[in-house]
């Protein structure tokens, strides 16, 4: 299997900002963001579905910069979903590392996994 676990695929997807970070690079018009804009965009989101628009946006700005930029990019660079070079504080969309693929590699589970998000049958 070429990259993370399922294990770890679903703890990465598990933390929501890490979820809005790959939304918002699957969103982008180009394949490379500046973590500002990044950190941007997922403060957008976060005021829009989180209900946070009543924070003070700077502080929360910052929080988030800070937080993907020693957390969350770091982890998901690590886990093959994207490129992100801290020195330049450049984002890099993988868009050929296809999360369905990954989950596809755990063959033993997926069948099971499937049957989990599958709509009720009742």
């Amino acid at each position: 299997m070429n990259g993370p676990s399922l294990d770890d695929l679903l703890r990465l997807l598990a933390n929501r900002r890490c979820r809005y970070v790959l939304y918002c690079l699957d969103e982008a018009d180009r394949t490379v963001l500046g973590l500002d804009e990044l950190a941007d965009r997922v403060v957008c989101r976060e005021c829009e579905w989180d209900d946070a628009a009543g924070t003070d946006t700077s502080a929360h700005r910052r929080t988030v910069t800070i937080e993907l930029h020693h957390n969350h990019l770091p982890r998901l660079a690590a886990a093959g979903a994207i490129d992100y070079d801290a020195r330049t504080r450049t984002v890099r969309n993988r868009r050929h590392a296809s999360l369905a693929e990954w989950i596809d590699g755990d063959a033993n589970e997926l069948p099971h996994l499937r049957s989990l998000l599958a709509p009720s049958r009742a």
